[in-house]
């Protein structure tokens, strides 16, 4: 017979391999030596108990032991919405919380129960569809402000304007994800400083709002950050939203380690990111960097632009977008403000530049009103620069001049051809080159998808 500690580690490995939530049900069925063990060791094998609408809990609650409870349900408004409320109301036991969908019933259903303390939640990710013509608003606060072990929070398109008092006791949470927020959740960028000050473990940050416009009120001044918030473990930023509410956040946050950023910023007819290349070198990773590649990628509706630099420990990667969702006018025309904002460029020895989509002619024709010769000026570090089929011909005429990339030494083009324009751009390129004793080797690019 074997002895009790290798049956229970026995019983984690078939829970781990069994990839569900009520594998344990099979162990406590077998005998009752087995049901003693698996019930003895609850924090071990990681036992809980998997509450959603088709299921009657209240029944369940009475006859399984006081185990964690995890709630799971897709939110349709049916009968089986009163046994995801008869879980909310075991607040003290809830760990976790996913619901999706259609979140009206049950968040009406329960706005008693989820105004109490959750002091033993870890996880609550809310994701409400955008098609439901009424988005729930948590009230404020949710969760009686008190959810002092919660690590995870992901709300997606769930309004929830007074998230600030509930982050204000999770000083223990690791990441936060708001993203689509519609505009009944909007939250000053300043409050959501001052909400994040508190969060001293958070790594992962996305902020992502679903309305290019601005609340009404929100005026275009920067405020004096006096309060700031120094998220000492913040690794990975992530922001949706208007250039004007970016800078007003990052103004008021340090992230000494952070290394990974991706921001995509609502068109508008001009904007300022004078504070994110600060926020930026706040960063010890991203100011001592020496950036290996960048990639200036033009979309049927933005514009993008990533750097990265693979270290033997992590990936840096800075990627930064402008989307254009309602102008009828392409971003193409900020294209060399937004690049010439970003120093990091003067360090990156190879540049991507390509076209992605399904373009038509009169789409790619517009790629010449793209002002080459400011968009290129800031990546004096370049050595090899790599160019797709589309701006083949856009390019090198920028290049003759000798202080555009004065540091060329390869150029790569996408299916380079030994007749036609793009040859003959490539020949007036290299002899402009050759005469200024900048010369250069032109080789054809196999672009890998």
């Amino acid at each position: 017979m074997l002895p009790d500690d290798v049956l229970l580690e026995t019983f984690k490995f078939y829970l781990d391999e069994d990839f569900s939530e009520d594998g344990w049900h099979t162990l406590v069925h077998v005998c009752q030596r087995w049901r003693y063990l698996v019930f003895g060791s609850p924090r071990h094998l990681d036992l809980n108990l998997r509450c959603t609408q088709t299921r009657p809990v209240r029944e369940m609650l009475d006859i399984w032991p006081a185990l964690p409870i995890v709630i799971w349900g897709d939110g349709s408004p049916t009968p089986g919405a009163d046994n995801i409320t008869a879980a909310l109301e075991r607040n003290d036991r809830v760990c976790k919380i996913n619901l999706w969908g259609d979140l009206t019933s049950i968040l009406s259903r329960s706005a008693a129960v989820i105004e109490k303390p959750f002091p033993a939640l870890s996880s609550m990710d809310l994701q409400s569809s955008w098609h439901y013509k009424h988005v729930p608003v948590l009230s404020d606060p949710s969760l009686g402000g008190f959810a002092p072990r919660l690590r995870s929070i992901r709300l997606l398109f769930v309004p929830f304007p007074g998230i600030g008092k509930l982050l204000s006791s999770t000083s223990d949470l690791v990441r936060l994800n708001l993203w689509d927020i519609p505009a009944s959740g909007y939250i000053s960028p300043e409050t959501m400083a001052i909400s994040l000050s508190s969060l001293t473990q958070l790594k992962i940050l996305c902020l992502g709002f679903y309305f290019p416009r601005l609340r009404p009120g929100l005026e275009s001044r920067h405020s004096s950050p006096q309060n700031r918030a120094f998220l000492l473990n913040l690794t990975h930023f992530t922001f949706q939203g208007l250039s004007e509410y970016l800078e007003r956040l990052v103004a008021h946050i340090d992230a000494p380690i952070l290394h990974s950023v991706g921001m995509t910023l609502f068109y508008e007819h001009s904007f300022d990111i004078s504070e994110l290349p600060q926020f930026i070198n706040r960063s010890e990773k991203f100011r001592s960097l020496n950036t290996s590649k960048a990639d200036l990628g033009f979309l049927e509706d933005s514009v993008e632009l990533s750097l990265s630099l693979q270290t033997e420990t992590a990936g840096i990667m800075l990627a930064l977008s402008i989307s254009c969702f309602e102008s009828f006018w392409p971003p193409w025309s900020l294209s060399h403000d937004f690049v010439s904002s970003l120093p990091l460029l003067a360090t990156s020895e190879r540049l991507d530049i390509h076209v992605e989509g399904d373009w038509d002619q009169p789409q790619l024709s517009q790629l010449q009103e793209v002002q080459w010769l400011d968009l290129l000026r800031p990546f004096t570090a370049v050595k090899n620069l790599y160019l797709s089929e589309e701006v083949a011909l856009l390019v090198p005429p920028a290049l003759e001049e000798v202080a555009m990339l004065p540091s060329l030494q390869n150029i790569f083009f996408e299916g380079l051809q030994p007749t036609g324009l793009v040859q003959e751009a490539i020949g007036q390129l290299a002899f402009a080159r050759r005469l200024s004793s900048h010369p250069i080797a032109v080789h054809r690019w196999e672009r890998s998808q």
